[in-house]
């Protein structure tokens, strides 16, 4: 499961958010965005609905990237010197 920051994670106000747990999201108002889930329930962050989108499209990348390589390891079967460029 990833897991991304809606802000710095040393801001109290931090949340972190599952991104397989989105449905979708849109901007409330300025630097306020609403956040639905796949269940139905919606959270309001405050942050701006491009910072969301941002980090929505940040975490997308990462898990297309890992879970590329991982596979890329998994059928591997001969020694490899260097990780392939992806």
């Amino acid at each position: 499961m990833f897991f991304f920051p809606t802000t710095s994670p040393n801001n109290p106000t931090c949340a972190w958010i599952a991104h397989s747990h989105i449905a979708r999201i849109h901007p409330l108002d300025k630097g306020r965005t609403v956040i639905e889930f796949k269940t139905g329930q919606e959270i309001i962050v405050a942050v701006s609905h491009g910072s969301m989108m941002n980090q929505i499209q940040r975490t997308a990348q990462f898990r297309y990237k890992l879970t590329e390589r991982l596979h890329y390891k998994r059928n591997s079967d001969h020694e490899q010197v260097a990780e392939p460029f992806i």
